[in-house]
């Protein structure tokens, strides 16, 4: 976790993830890179695209004077501007960073490109290998004490486990590890029990606090949601649901947890993509 990657547009919503990442920078001793992309367009006069590209230099000079103070590494806060496809090259310059993690609101608008952010931010993480933070509305939690993480029967939910105990160890949180299911079948309850106390023994070992729960019902996804908020959660980790299979579409689950919590998501991508 030595980079964090935002990508913007310069909407309200996405200046909010830089006050997010600038105490998660300092937490974890991270540089923090600002992206805007400029997208190709057709018949596009040069002289607009030539505003654009001066615009987003101005404004990231007047963040970076304005937010570098708030840094504990005077030259951690850094931008680059690309031109071509948003969700890629925001991924190609977090594949050119040692231990990435986007940041990226699920909301934004702009004076050149109101759709910026929100498709975008689903296929950024479609297409990330690595880590990312959602952020809805600009509900930013500067302060992760609270940590939820959703375990189910799939064999990929495991893989979540490393990301999660890297921020509880980094931010001394404590991890709710919350099991569910649709299924009110003993041999289904007990195969996530295993998995539970194998998952306990690897907080333990970690020295992290942790607290379980079992949840059974028909939309895991709201359960994830409703249980976070009773806990006061200031992060979900889940997985991203993808396989190579799948054409880089985020699963339902994941999808509907980014779009509908009102708490920071972070999500990990599987080994399988």
């Amino acid at each position: 976790m030595d980079n964090l990657i935002i990508p913007t547009e310069f909407s309200k919503e996405s200046l909010q993830t830089v006050d997010m990442a600038i105490h998660m920078a300092n937490v974890m001793g991270a540089d923090i890179t600002m992206v805007y992309v400029q997208k190709k367009r057709e018949n596009a006069h040069p002289t607009k695209m030539d505003e654009e590209l001066e615009y987003a230099r101005k404004r990231f000079d007047e963040i970076v004077e304005e937010y570098k103070g708030k840094m504990n590494k005077p030259d951690g806060l850094k931008y680059a501007i690309k031109k071509g496809v948003v969700y890629q090259e925001v991924n190609k310059v977090a594949w050119d960073l040692e231990n990435p993690i986007i940041l990226t609101p699920t909301h934004g608008a702009s004076g050149f490109d109101p759709l910026f952010l929100g498709d975008n931010a689903y296929k950024i993480v479609s297409y990330a290998t690595g880590p990312v933070i959602t952020i809805r509305h600009g509900e930013i939690h500067p302060n992760i004490k609270t940590i939820v993480m959703p375990m189910d029967k799939s064999r990929e939910t495991v893989e979540k486990i490393p990301a999660t105990i890297a921020f509880a160890k980094k931010f001394n949180a404590k991890v709710h590890i919350v099991s569910i299911s649709s299924h009110h079948l003993s041999e289904i309850k007990d195969k996530m029990n295993t998995l539970t106390e194998k998952v306990m023994k690897q907080f333990t070992d970690e020295g992290i606090e942790y607290e379980c729960e079992f949840l059974i019902g028909n939309n895991l996804a709201n359960m994830t949601i409703d249980y976070a908020k009773e806990v006061d959660a200031d992060i979900i980790c889940i997985m991203s649901e993808q396989k190579k299979s799948e054409s880089d579409i985020l699963g339902v689950y994941a999808h509907y947890i980014m779009k509908n919590s009102p708490i920071p998501v972070l999500v990990v991508p599987s080994d399988k993509k």
